[in-house]
């Protein structure tokens, strides 16, 4: 009896682990798409980007995540001059095979005009995989493409390519 109350308790314990670790994978088309999930994401989730998408704003706010995988899948995704992404609260994401293109950064918030396609604010971290672009991004204040304080950067089996990107004050242009 023993034996199988244990063998219950380590299911249950390998399923909740599993749960906590592995989310949904959902496939992304548009910015609409993009902007629910970006929003609404549960931590451990995928998003399979399957086309370039255009934004039409900027990204709505994060909260329920703590963990977000993004997977380009060698799409571009042009900001339209609108704000890029922005990890506040202890946020943690990966980036793969994907292109920012076009994002602005401007004075305001917690974006303050920093990082063009993304800010990392601090006790968050972005990891990027695969090829990455940056290109035309810019940002009012500091980091044309990207803008990290006290948080992790990480390029991890990558091939990064920054082109034209620029800060208008402050210097950091990459």
């Amino acid at each position: 009896m023993k034996k199988a109350a244990l063998r219950l308790l380590l299911a249950v314990g390998f399923s909740f682990v599993g749960s906590a670790v592995f989310g949904a994978t959902v496939d992304i088309s548009s910015w609409a798409g993009l902007n629910a999930y970006w929003t609404s994401a549960s931590t451990g989730d995928v998003l399979n980007i399957d086309n370039d998408i255009a934004f039409g704003a900027d990204l709505g706010t994060t909260y329920g995540w703590s963990d977000l995988t993004i997977d380009g899948n060698g799409n571009i995704l042009n900001g339209n001059s609108q704000k890029g992404f922005v990890l506040n609260n202890d946020k943690h994401i990966t980036f793969q095979a994907i292109s920012f293109n076009n994002f602005l950064a401007v004075s305001g918030g917690i974006v303050n005009g920093e990082g063009g396609a993304l800010k990392v604010a601090p006790i968050s971290s972005a990891v990027f995989s695969g090829n990455i672009n940056f290109i035309y991004n810019t940002a009012l204040n500091k980091g044309g493409a990207i803008m990290s304080s006290y948080s992790a950067v990480n390029f991890s089996n990558a091939l990064v390519n920054f082109t034209s990107n620029t800060a208008q004050s402050n210097s950091y242009g990459n």
